[in-house]
């Protein structure tokens, strides 16, 4: 009789021991897991709306700086979230000029403009380039000549533009394609 005891005593301290193993493996699983989390929260605690400064250079990405009235700013942060917009805001509390700048990615600059769209504020206008290349720098009076200035000089004004070529050889192309075609037409009706 003691040995059906003694065997009865042993499964039960076995089977005590294995649920207590089981137990701290679970706990050191659930343990680990949650450190595993709060260091992946920590990397990027954010991915839209309102965050620091650091957060946003530590990407290395181009920045972009925005502007919004001060009263704007609370719609502004709700709309980032909507898009999927990270930007930290710059208040200038010396000035006190009642617009707040947004920093921002500048890959982020279509829906930053949506949103600006979507709070009413008029779309940017983009500067027009032939108005930027229409003037060109005035060369100074005191530049010498004999050292490179990079002024032309007669000969090199004296070649024609590329530009002219092109139109020359694409007439020239079209007026061989008519006479193609002319050539073309008679042998077909023969036919």
């Amino acid at each position: 009789m003691s040995t059906n005891g003694e065997t009865a005593d042993m499964v039960v301290r076995e089977s005590i021991q294995i649920t207590e193993s089981a137990v701290k493996l679970a706990g050191l699983g659930a343990k680990n897991l949650a450190a595993l989390l709060m260091a992946v929260a920590k990397d990027n605690p954010k991915l839209s709306g309102k965050t620091g400064l650091k957060r946003l250079i530590q990407d290395g990405e181009e920045l972009a700086i925005f502007s919004v009235k001060q009263e704007d700013l609370r719609g502004f942060q709700m709309e980032s979230k909507r898009y999927g917009v990270l930007f930290y805001p710059i208040i200038n509390r010396v000035e006190k000029t009642g617009t707040v700048e947004i920093m921002a990615k500048a890959k982020d600059a279509r829906q930053i403009n949506r949103i600006f769209e979507r709070m009413g504020y008029p779309a940017p206008v983009r500067e027009d380039d032939t108005a930027k290349k229409a003037n060109p720098r005035a060369r100074s009076e005191s530049s010498f000549r004999e050292r490179g200035n990079g002024a032309r000089t007669s000969t090199e004004m004296d070649k024609p533009s590329v530009r002219a070529k092109m139109l020359e050889l694409k007439k020239v192309s079209e007026q061989m394609a008519r006479q193609a075609r002319t050539i073309a037409v008679p042998e077909h009706e023969q036919r």
